[in-house]
């Protein structure tokens, strides 16, 4: 396998990786668009679109959080509901 070959076989994921992106946005930006322009009153600018990204991605990272927070809190419940069965009922 020449050098080239070797090159482009380890670019390929980053270039579907690229390809996908694009495709997520462009469907983004066809079904949310005109719902988000007519709350808006004009045309979306690519400024709209940045602010658009970033505010998905904050609330991803809340929903992430949040998740998380449950799967804790979840323990915290199963952990205390056992201490109390070992430390009330059991004995």
């Amino acid at each position: 396998m020449s050098d080239v070959q070797q090159e482009l076989k380890e670019l390929m994921p980053l270039a579907l990786t690229v390809v996908m992106f694009a495709a997520v946005d462009n469907v983004t930006r066809m079904m949310t668009g005109p719902k988000l322009e007519k709350k808006l009153g004009r045309p979306l600018t690519e400024w709209d679109w940045q602010i658009y990204w970033e505010e998905e991605a904050n609330k991803q990272e809340c929903l992430a959080w949040a998740y998380t927070f449950i799967q804790l809190y979840r323990g915290f419940l199963a952990r205390e509901t056992i201490r109390r069965f070992v430390w009330e009922e059991e004995g």
